[in-house]
């Protein structure tokens, strides 16, 4: 099958490019492993994207994937395994066809930043998690920590005890947040306790 584009990738930005490209009359194909939606997906609560007051990160990537769906083919669970590149392109390998392309755009997004400290492997699944609105009610009532200082940290915080976690420490390792100042006030008013210039050496569970 012949595009002129393929886009690896169906977060926010692949969608965005999917919709700019062929906006331009460029026919595009877009190819993700999961779902879509990136780990904008994974979010409890989005309060900075334009437009909404406030959104779950996963009713803002429905709403991305309707918007993007009426103009392009988009390829959900189909993981690229390969590109080569030809006299006329590339060709795109996934675990279901081939397709011949004249360009890619690489949007693959970020994944989850481990700590890579002893522990963290052997107890991934077993009270290590990386996705708080995925995970968080298994820890309800419990005590928790969230290790970081972005926004991403302290809005998974915040979420955790929302739902009723008995207690959440925010542990960084710097000697101020890196979120924004709304994030942090509200983080303040949940009680949630904000840990300075800690790092975290091991896990043990």
């Amino acid at each position: 099958m012949n595009y002129e584009l393929a886009i690896i990738g169906a977060g926010p930005a692949g969608y965005s490019a999917a919709i700019y490209a062929v906006r331009a009359g460029i026919k595009t194909i877009v190819f993700d492993k999961g779902i879509g939606g990136g780990l904008a997906a994974i979010s409890p609560n989005i309060e900075n994207y334009p437009g909404f007051d406030s959104i779950t990160g996963m009713e803002l990537a429905e709403k991305m994937k309707q918007h993007a769906s009426k103009y392009t083919d988009i390829h959900f669970s189909e993981e690229v395994k390969n590109i080569a590149k030809t006299n006329d392109g590339f060709i795109v390998e996934t675990i279901n066809d081939s397709y011949q392309v004249k360009a890619v755009l690489l949007c693959t997004g970020t994944e989850y930043r481990k700590l890579n400290v002893p522990g963290e492997e052997e107890l991934t699944g077993k009270g290590v998690s990386y996705c708080a609105t995925c995970d968080g009610f298994f820890f309800k009532g419990k005590k928790v920590a969230v290790v970081g200082g972005g926004n991403t940290a302290v809005v998974e915080a915040i979420y955790l005890r929302q739902i009723g976690c008995e207690e959440v420490n925010l542990i960084h390792r710097r000697d101020q947040l890196r979120a924004e100042k709304a994030y942090e006030d509200e983080a303040r008013e949940k009680k949630i306790k904000i840990h300075f210039n800690k790092v975290v050496e091991k896990i043990i569970g």
